[in-house]
């Protein structure tokens, strides 16, 4: 683990975007928020100091995953490289669906997880059963599942519906890619490719209002273009679980060697040590 706020400096934030290419962007605002929220910060030198790489050229994640495209590893550590290069101590990458290759790998930086996060801020938030919106891709490697099944929280998905592939396809993959979901033969739009519209909202505000239906009494935004839809999808009555405002929070806190928000023993080194990959 990096070591910069015990050796007497705040530690710098490293960003990997350009995955899709808003959403390191709003990642950065919510840094700026929550800056505001941890810290206090008011004035440019109380902001913590962080560094970015946007590299819209990694292969695509899901499509990796779905046997469509080549993986998306080799380009995000050498992503992680730059940023360590830069003076970076740990690294938020800002793409919920990479994760899924980096579980295992000698990565340059340490990555925040951000399903683990996400599932322990959800569990001290008392969430029970978790609507999972998220890729394809996501969906498919359990990383929300396992996180959450960890913190004892029950999950369900679009796929686990009736009609669920259809319906995973229709509404949620179409809102985050455009037609047919990002796949061969569909085209670019969506809110990666066009950003956040009232429709790309619409489908999602109907995938979640779905999940709820089937029980969940929150929807975790598992894909950082999803989060997009926030406002909309309050709509749907239930909490809403935003990892990339919860990753935030936790960037900040772990670089100003704060505790992790949530629950009397959560300073310790042992809780942040699970907190990354």
């Amino acid at each position: 683990m990096a070591d910069g706020a015990k050796a007497g400096r705040k530690r710098v934030i490293g960003i990997v975007g350009g995955m899709g290419p808003r959403a390191h962007v709003l990642f950065e605002e919510s840094l700026l928020a929550k800056a505001g929220d941890v810290l206090g910060a008011v004035k440019d030198a109380d902001f913590p100091a962080w560094v970015l790489t946007s590299f819209p050229g990694t292969p695509d994640r899901t499509q990796a995953l779905c046997g469509e495209g080549e993986s998306p590893l080799p380009a995000i550590k050498e992503s992680l490289a730059r940023l360590a290069a830069t003076g970076a101590d740990f690294a938020v990458v800002v793409c919920i669906t990479s994760h899924a290759f980096l579980a295992g790998e000698a990565l340059p930086l340490p990555v925040l997880n951000l399903p683990a996060v996400t599932a322990r801020v959800a569990s001290a938030a008392g969430v029970r059963r978790a609507g999972i919106l998220a890729t394809s891709g996501t969906l498919g490697t359990g990383l929300f599942d396992k996180a959450f099944a960890a913190a004892g929280i029950g999950s369900v998905s679009p796929l686990e519906l009736p009609g669920g592939e259809v319906m995973q396809l229709e509404l949620v993959m179409t809102a985050i890619y455009g037609p047919r979901g990002g796949m061969a033969g569909g085209a670019a739009g969506g809110i990666k490719g066009n950003g956040p519209t009232p429709e790309t909202d619409a489908l999602l505000l109907s995938a979640g209002r779905k999940l709820v239906a089937a029980g969940a009494d929150a929807l975790v935004m598992g894909c950082t273009e999803i989060s997009f839809a926030a406002g909309r999808l309050a709509e749907a009555g239930v909490r809403l679980v935003d990892p990339l405002a919860i990753a935030a929070e936790a960037a900040i806190r772990y670089a100003y060697g704060l505790p992790f928000a949530g629950g009397a023993t959560e300073g310790s080194e042992e809780i942040w040590e699970r907190c990354f990959l």
